[in-house]
């Protein structure tokens, strides 16, 4: 079942823009003419029309000026990332190593952030993402303002809890979008049933997320 994203920013601002996300990809190749993918590779690479050929494309991100070409995203605690100017459509991949290596900041190579507006759909919550000192402590010496992504994790030591919301939001106010053109889903992919890597693995579960425009 396709479950439709009712976003005020969307809904204001451009009409013509739909996005949700769903279990089961079936239904979402009824709906439209074209649906993309990639192969996702936890890196920052985002795939215009001219570039992509075909869903083995390595990438983690997918752009596209054409109507009825649903860009879909796979997750299962990392972040799908939606944004549109009206025209132009971005879905991004986004993990820790993607959001350590800029895939955020990548949004200002294709969109205004005067005129765009961002979705950040289902993901894992800091409460539960508990990660360790070496992934933190390499990430602070090439960004700092990490810091205040971090919280000690209940049971003490070197580890933290990893707000990798927080870290997307913050990488999109340094890129120039305003608080009020950001939209960010409360909804835990730990907590929620919705697929999520650390309840599941090994299981293979993903949440597609996707954005469309309608002709």
């Amino acid at each position: 079942m396709i479950q439709a994203i009712h976003s005020a920013i969307f809904e204001r601002h451009r009409g013509a823009v739909s996005f949700g996300y769903t279990l089961d990809l079936s239904g979402l190749h009824q709906r439209h003419g074209t649906v993309r993918q990639v192969t996702q590779v936890h890196g920052a690479l985002v795939l215009d029309d001219p570039h992509y050929t075909s869903n083995q494309n390595p990438a983690d991100g997918l752009v596209t000026d054409l109507a009825d070409t649903a860009l879909v995203v796979k997750t299962a605690d990392c972040l799908p990332v939606l944004a549109s100017d009206g025209t132009r459509l971005v879905a991004l991949h986004a993990g820790w190593r993607g959001l350590k290596a800029g895939i955020i900041k990548s949004l200002a190579d294709w969109l205004d952030p005067r005129s765009a507006f961002v979705f950040i759909g289902p993901a894992i919550s800091p409460s539960c993402y508990e990660v360790d000192a070496d992934l933190y402590q390499s990430w602070l010496r090439d960004d700092p303002a990490l810091a205040n992504q971090l919280s000690p994790a209940p049971a003490g030591g070197t580890k933290r809890l990893l707000d990798t919301k927080a870290v997307a939001l913050r990488h999109l106010q340094e890129i120039g979008f305003a608080p009020e053109a950001v939209e960010c889903s409360p909804t835990c992919t730990f907590r929620s049933g919705l697929p999520s890597w650390r309840r599941e693995q090994p299981d293979k579960r993903r949440l597609y997320s996707f954005i469309v425009r309608r002709n």
